[in-house]
This record gives C-alpha cells, structure tokens and sequence, in this order.
C-alpha cells in the first residue's frame, strides 16, 4: 500500500510540476523537490528502481513543458530559425555551455542578466569542455549501485539541462536560469558523496570548511546584487558599467527613460544602442521618444525602421498605433 500511496504522491507532484513550469522557472525548482523529498525520506535512501520511476514520472510533464513554452507560446522562449550554427556546430557547444554552467555554479562571476553564448566550433575548447563533462559524468557512471544518489544527481543535472542546449536553437541559449532545475541533481550528488563512509574524516572537514566560505563569500554578493534587481532601471544600469557598449542594455534603459517620462534621455540611449547595433527595440524607442518631443517626422522614420527590423507582434502592434496617431495629428 505504501508504495501505491508514494506512485500516487509522485504523480501528484508531476502534475504540480507542469503547473509550475508554465508559471515561473523559480517555482519549478520547488516544486521538483516534492518527488525527490518522497523518495528520499520514504525508505531514507535513493534506490536505482526509484530514481528510474523517479524521472519516469518527470519527464511527460518536462516534454510537455518545453513543447509549449518552446514552439507554442508566442514570444516566450520561440525557437530561433535564422542565423545559428549548423548541428554538427551546436552539438559541439553543448559541452561548451555544460562546462560553462558548472563552473558557474562555483564561481559565478561575472553578475550579468546577459549570457553570450558560444560561437562558431573552436575544436579546442569544445573537446576540453567535454572532457571535463564526459569525465563527470563517468566518474558517476562508474558506481551505480554502490553509490545511487551520486549517479543520479550527476545525471539528472546533465539530461534536465539537455533541453535548453541550444541543439534545437533557441532564444536566450544561454541563461542562468536554465541552471535552477539541474541544480538539485548536483546537490543531492554532493551531500551523498560527502556522506560516502568511505571520505576521510580530515577530506570531509576540508570540504565543508571550503563550503562554509565559499557559501559566506555569495551571501555577500548576493546581497549587493540585490541592489541592483531593485527595478529594471537600476538592473540594466549595472549591466552597462560592466559593458558601457551593450545595445541591449542601451535599448532597455531608453524603455525605462521613456516610461518615466525622460523621452530627451530615452533618445540618447536608443541613439547610443542603435550605433552599438540597429535593432528594432532601439528604433521603437527612438520614435517613442522623438514622438513624445514632437518631432512626428523623425518618430515616423524611426517607427518604419522598427518596424523593418522584425518587432515582435506586440511591439509592431504599438509602433503602428504611435503612427497611427503622428498621421492624425499631422493631418
């Protein structure tokens, strides 16, 4: 019966994990914990049998997911058709990005809501990148029964960062937030492997002293980031004194400026980012701004560059509307 009653809690918690998934990123991490909570503390250990109904029971609702959120919400992750890399190139930088995402989870710098990701195939650093991957991932192959949790947290870090590994190309390729939900497999492998009878007691102290300093050292940052998450003006700000070129940062502070009403300072940045680069977010705030200074012919000019550019549906929307209202007024 009890093992009827845990089938059911699990199916319960895929359930709200679906839920979750079209929510918030942040929620799904939560949420992910149920079922690992269940079969942690049901029998009090991980066995190969549970992991495998484990992520049985996950992956339908996580297929799901991503089919929706990837190819059918408009706007909301789509699936990038134009200017990505052959295959051959992408399944080479998925290394790259796995490597990357575990040395940012010990060393997360820099600060940044903006990820470059990997361009073009360097050979070198793509057969570094998975050796370092291949290795891990070994390394917790080698022992499943003996050491279950490790293989498995090991595992479910790499196959829940599959999806968003740009083999399929994406938008947002790379993002610190793909990392929330791969994050509880390298956690549940730490703590087995720091449980491991056989770790010397001295190797086991010298983990954790390391992990009490390393976790004082983010508290610390992460509350001087904070700061800078207090809205999106401050955000993008910082993200601009770390790179003062950034057109994207340039294009999201003439956004603000021209929701506060600073339309005068909305076009120096929406000029500044149309110099870095001309998209069409610069040029729909570059008409914004020069609409709301009466200056209709040059609103008119940059509007019909925005739109050229490729706005999205509700952007195009707005910009044809601002036109819309310069041609009333003009008569």
């Amino acid at each position: 019966m009890c093992d009827w009653i845990a089938l059911a809690l699990l199916a319960a918690a895929a359930s709200l994990l679906l839920v979750a998934c079209l929510a918030k990123e942040t929620a799904l991490m939560i949420v992910g914990l149920l079922p690992l909570l269940l079969l942690l503390f049901h029998r009090s250990a991980i066995t190969v049998r549970r992991s495998v109904i484990l992520f049985a029971a996950l992956s339908a609702p996580g297929a799901l997911y991503l089919g929706i959120r990837l190819f059918l919400l408009p706007g909301a992750g789509g699936v990038a058709t134009e200017g990505h890399d052959s295959l051959a190139c992408r399944i080479m930088n998925v290394g790259v990005l796995w490597a990357r995402y575990l040395c940012r989870v010990v060393v997360p710098w820099p600060l940044s809501v903006l990820r470059q990701p990997p361009q073009g195939c360097d050979l070198v650093v793509a057969g570094l990148s998975w050796g370092l991957t291949a290795g891990l991932v070994a390394a917790a192959a080698a022992r499943p029964f003996r050491a279950p949790a490790i293989c498995f947290g090991v595992f479910w870090f790499f196959v829940t960062l599959l999806p968003t590994s740009n083999i399929i190309p994406i938008y947002h390729p790379e993002a610190d937030r793909h990392v929330y939900l791969p994050l509880i497999g390298l956690c549940i492998a730490l703590a087995a492997a720091l449980a491991e009878p056989g770790l010397h007691r001295v190797a086991r102290q010298v983990v954790w002293t390391a992990f009490v300093v390393w976790v004082g050292c983010i508290a610390a940052i992460t509350v001087e980031r904070v700061r800078d998450w207090r809205n999106n003006e401050t955000l993008w700000s910082a993200e601009l004194d770390l790179d003062p070129g950034n057109e994207r940062a340039l294009a999201e502070l003439a956004v603000q400026q021209n929701r506060s009403g600073h339309h005068r300072a909305a076009e120096t940045y929406a000029l500044m980012a149309i110099r870095q680069h001309p998209t069409a977010m610069a040029y729909l705030q570059l008409g914004r701004a020069r609409f709301l200074l009466g200056k209709p012919d040059q609103a008119l000019d940059a509007y019909d560059k925005a739109i050229d550019a490729g706005l999205s549906t509700d952007h195009r929307m707005s910009a044809l509307y601002d036109r819309a209202l310069i041609y009333e007024q003009i008569g």
